[in-house]
């Protein structure tokens, strides 16, 4: 299973659960036999015993896999949202008009934007030893970064790399996601 799921696209585990794919079963498999492990050992051979310590390594190994695609799954969905806050400042969009809040300026928005980007990087940074994990969250997750760290427009980019560090960071790399 922990093949099929890497075989997804990294943010769309909501979708998967949706429509009835079975990912969750094993975590609750693993946290069910960590509940009853000495009942489910008892009596157990040695050969058994090493069984079970191998199946519930495999399943740990599942949950550390599930837990990178749940947590760029929500990240994503709140990047989605600020994008179309972002979005609503567009006055070539005739529904703005009703949609404008001073509270989407991007000047208030830069906050949630690096706190965004920086949970990115994080993620990132956390998969270091693992570079094909890396390209992966790059390739799926930092494309939609990288488009909502462009939403920033040219007059305020160069103030906003001086000030942001993670922002900084992004325009180093940004060659990454632009090839």
């Amino acid at each position: 299973m922990r093949r099929e799921l890497v075989q997804k696209t990294c943010y769309q585990l909501d979708v998967l659960e949706q429509h009835g794919e079975p990912y969750w079963e094993p975590i609750e498999a693993l946290e069910s036999g960590v509940k009853n492990w000495d009942k489910m050992t008892r009596g157990l051979s040695h050969e058994e015993m090493q069984d079970f310590e191998a199946a519930k390594k495999d399943l740990e190994k599942y949950q550390d896999v599930y837990k990178i695609f749940q947590y760029a799954t929500e990240l994503n969905s709140c990047i989605q949202i600020l994008e179309l806050r972002i979005t609503s400042n567009n006055p070539t969009i005739p529904m703005n008009f009703y949609r404008k809040s001073n509270a989407n300026s991007i000047g208030n928005l830069i906050g949630e934007l690096e706190l965004y980007m920086k949970a990115y990087y994080d993620l990132i940074d956390q998969c270091k030893d693992h570079p094909d994990w890396q390209k992966k969250l790059q390739k799926e997750l930092g494309s939609q970064v990288s488009f909502l760290a462009k939403q920033i427009d040219e007059d305020s980019h160069e103030e906003i790399v001086k000030l942001s560090p993670i922002y900084k960071r992004f325009d180093d790399e940004k060659q990454i996601f632009f090839k």
